[in-house]
């Protein structure tokens, strides 16, 4: 033992003092850990009414504020990974934020497949008009095109028959002139008479033939033009029924691997937090560990201090009994007024 003045070391106890008890390497009277506290719902604050669902989605930012309002709603909750109902908060706040996600993208997705079907019944509502209005543009003039080829019809009679007339006036004109010729040339006259009879029945035979023929070419070619436009409409129908079933087919292919991309990135996502989270855990064991490591060291060199101070302090006391005089009560209040600095220009060297 040295004994030296002008110092003031700090009181230590004679008898070595027990470590303050741990849990989990923290102090027992350090634990004053903070609970996740506070809750938000985010599919109730991205929800977006259906009749605002296009606008809100075509139109520029216009998500960005729900976004904006759910992640300060977030990140207002106070987090403490510490504990494992922290954690399990932490997760669950994490996982309620990747439904949200996964809401926003199905609605983004449904409403890409109606803004795409849109053309396709468009043009089907369009081919569908057109070829109705076709057929019934054809069907309301049937009644003056067939009376326009009734008109032609009536016309070349009329002029068959005219010049029939002509002709009968003109022979009954001749055969009044050919009575005053004698019997030989009214044989003659009569024979050329029945001969040009003959040709006028021939002729307007003729004429009648060429007209009905007409007729029934003209009636013809309409049938066969109301059949080509029937053909048409029904071919043009069936090839936009086909493009239609195509075009859904495409759709449903296109929602089925959208579908499946988003539940792989879900499934990533997942995989991802549950990675961070397990590797969240081991850091924080491994911190723990640490300062409980660091908290025993601790413990142990206060010990091993206190236990030296005692042994320095017990060889003290029995040198001042045995050299002094004192008794153990006396020594003992000796030792302890220096080691508290009691006692001016006195001080005890550990």
């Amino acid at each position: 033992m040295a004994v030296r003045g002008n110092a003031s070391p700090a009181p230590v106890p004679l008898i070595a003092q027990a470590p303050r008890p741990t849990v989990d390497g923290t102090s027992a009277l350090d634990m004053d850990a903070v609970t996740l506290e506070g809750t938000i719902e985010p599919l109730e604050l991205i929800k977006i009414e259906p009749q605002n669902i296009q606008e809100m989605f075509t139109t520029p930012g216009a998500l960005k504020p729900l976004l904006d309002k759910l992640a300060t709603e977030a990140r207002s909750i106070v987090q403490d990974p510490t504990t494992t109902k922290g954690r399990e908060a932490i997760k669950s706040l994490a996982y309620k934020i990747a439904q949200a996600k996964t809401a926003l993208e199905n609605q983004g997705v449904a409403l890409n497949r109606e803004l795409k079907a849109l053309p396709a019944a468009v043009d089907k509502n369009k081919r569908e008009a057109k070829e109705f209005l076709e057929a019934l543009q054809a069907e309301i003039r049937r009644p003056v095109t067939e009376w326009e080829a009734e008109q032609e019809r009536i016309e070349a009679e009329k002029r068959a028959a005219e010049e029939a007339a002509a002709l009968a006036r003109q022979v009954e004109s001749d055969h009044e002139i050919a009575l005053t010729l004698n019997w030989a040339y009214d044989q003659k006259r009569r024979e050329e008479l029945e001969a040009l009879e003959r040709d006028q029945q021939a002729r307007e035979e003729e004429i009648a033939r060429e007209a009905a023929e007409k007729e029934r070419l003209a009636a013809a070619q309409r049938e066969a033009d109301l059949k080509a436009a029937a053909e048409k409409a029904e071919r043009e129908k069936a090839e936009a029924e086909q493009r239609a079933k195509d075009a859904e087919a495409k759709a449903e292919q296109d929602r089925i691997d959208a579908e499946a991309r988003a539940a792989q990135a879900k499934i990533d996502a997942d995989k991802q937090a549950e990675q961070a989270a397990i590797e969240a855990a081991q850091r924080e064991r491994d911190r723990q560990a640490e300062a409980k490591k660091s908290e025993e060291d601790a413990t142990a060199a206060r010990t091993r201090d206190q236990e030296h101070r005692r042994t320095f302090n017990q060889e003290a006391l029995q040198d001042l009994i045995r050299m002094v005089g004192l008794d153990s009560v006396q020594g003992t209040a000796v030792i302890s007024s220096i080691a508290m600095g009691r006692v001016r220009h006195i001080s005890i060297n550990y």
